[in-house]
């Protein structure tokens, strides 16, 4: 097989990206052009479990330190009182709760 003279591959080259260029550009019929594009879809939904306590900005967080065995108590309590319930209390849920009457209740300020 003879070698090819990289003047003709350079000559090649150029030729066909001419063709290339000298192609004409089909144009859309008048029609397509002044067709109103449909609305674009609305987003997908996220797919996933939904956006919990952590990620509301009115929740903020409070470490507490409480005796294990009123907290397995509680736990306890809490599961009997949450069988076949939806939504389920929580621990935050019983002191937001409790915290909140004791804040509510005038007779809390008097001491």
């Amino acid at each position: 097989m003879p070698k090819s003279d990289p003047s003709d591959l350079t000559s090649l080259l150029q030729a066909r990206q001419q063709r290339k260029t000298q192609q004409p550009v089909q144009k859309q019929p008048p029609e397509a052009a002044t067709a109103q594009e449909p609305p674009s879809p609305e987003p997908p939904k996220k797919v996933g479990r939904p956006k919990g306590r952590r990620s509301n900005p009115d929740v903020s967080p409070l470490n507490l330190l409480i005796n294990q065995d009123l907290i397995l108590e509680v736990r306890f309590k809490l599961g009997k009182l949450n069988k076949g319930k939806s939504p389920k209390t929580t621990i935050s849920d019983l002191v937001e709760d409790l915290l909140q009457e004791w804040v509510d209740n005038p007779e809390s300020e008097s001491e």
